[in-house]
Order: structure tokens, then C-alpha cells, then sequence
């Protein structure tokens, strides 16, 4: 039996999307041509068109719906604990995850950075905003409790979500550096498990907060 219209629909959909975010996460916004999602994807360009308007939209749908899925999977486990200790830890350890199982919207996000933002709409900040606001609850309910020090709510994010997002898609240029020899295996934590990081994050960083 034919699938429904609808659901033939939502299937092209994601279909798009997902080749999309391979191609941007690759060439970036500039470098990534509608021609080659297309391609990639088995579908013709009328139907990105049809379905995304332009380039831009395509590529605002497919930073929106990523770092929405990622910032409601690491609410939902913050939301989970007790103390911010515990939330803070949750945080740092489901970024990591969500990085770890699609790194392509941190290699998208340091496109964004290298290119001073130039193709963000408000809708990606927006969605952004949502993990400094986040970092900077938690953060505010240690401090009223008295188990953390005062911070910068957003000094601290882009402590966890930087160095994660470089350790994990910085991978190939550890690999290259050590095994020339030009930097120590310890100094790169070369055989830390990339899932380790959450955890020596984790550790650093409430050395730092905690009274």
C-alpha cells in the first residue's frame, strides 16, 4: 500500500534535512550548494524549495531542529536532580553525549564562529540562548544555596560547551599531532575515551565553584 501523501512528505522531509546537515556541517553555509543536498538526498531542487523556501530557511531548519533536540534532552535530564552539584553535572555529561552522537552541529556552530555569525537568524539564538540559560540557573541556585562561588553564567558556558565541542571534533588534529610526535599523548589526553571528557569537565569545573 502507498504511503500517505503526508507521510511521503515528512519522509522528503528528513530525508533533505539530513543531507543538508551533512553538506553545511562540511562545506559550511557558504561552501554547500543546493545542488549537492539535492543530489545527495535523491530528490530534485523544486522539492527543497517547495518544502524549505530557500537556502537560508533549509539551513536555519536544520540548526533549529538540532539544537532544540539537544537543548530539551539536556533539560529534561537536569530537571532530573536534586541538587545543582548534580545539575551541573548532568549538564556537562548530556552535552557531551549529544555532541558525541552528532558532532555535526558543533562543527556547524564553530562555522558560525569563524564566520562572526553572519548566518544565524534570531531563531538559532534563540535556541542557543536556552543552554545559557540553562548553565545560568543552575548556577544561580548554587550560589543562593551556598555550594558554589560566585560566577559568570556565561563565562561558564562557554567554558563547558568550548572545550567540549573542540575536544570531540578536534579529534583528527590530535591524532595527527601525536603521532608525529609534536605533542605529548598525556598532554592531549590522547587515551582519555572521548565519553571521558564529561567527566574530567565535570571534575575541573566544580573544583573552581564549589564552597
Amino acid at each position: 500500500m502507498p504511503k500517505p501523501v503526508r507521510a511521503r512528505s515528512a519522509e522528503t522531509m528528513n530525508k533533505i534535512l539530513e543531507a543538508a546537515a551533512d553538506l553545511f556541517a562540511r562545506d559550511g553555509y557558504d561552501g554547500a550548494r543546493v545542488d549537492d543536498i539535492a543530489k545527495t538526498c535523491g530528490v530534485n531542487k523544486a522539492s527543497i524549495y517547495y518544502h524549505f523556501q530557500d537556502k537560508r530557511k533549509l539551513y536555519e531548519t536544520v540548526l533549529v531542529n538540532m539544537l532544540n533536540r539537544n537543548a530539551t534532552a539536556i533539560e529534561q535530564q537536569v530537571r532530573q536532580c536534586p541538587d545543582p552539584e548534580g545539575k551541573l553535572r548532568a549538564f556537562i555529561q548530556e552535552y557531551a553525549r549529544v555532541v558525541i552522537a552528532d558532532r555535526r552541529v558543533a562543527i556547524l556552530m564553530m562555522w558560525e564562529v569563524a564566520s562572526g555569525g553572519k548566518n544565524l537568524p534570531i531563531s538559532v539564538l534563540e535556541q542557543l540562548s536556552r543552554f545559557i540559560n540553562l548553565v545560568a540557573e543552575v548556577l544561580g541556585a548554587g550560589e543562593k544555596e551556598g555550594a558554589f562561588l560566585q560566577s559568570n553564567p556565561y563565562m561558564t558556558y562557554l567554558m563547558i560547551v568550548g572545550s567540549i565541542n573542540y575536544y570531540i571534533v578536534g579529534e583528527p588534529l590530535r591524532n595527527v599531532a601525536v603521532h608525529n610526535g609534536v605533542i605529548d599523548n598525556d598532554t592531549v589526553l590522547y587515551n582519555l575515551p572521548t565519553e571521558g571528557i564529561a567527566d574530567l569537565m565535570s571534575e575541573t569545573l566544580l573544583r573552581c565553584l564549589k564552597v
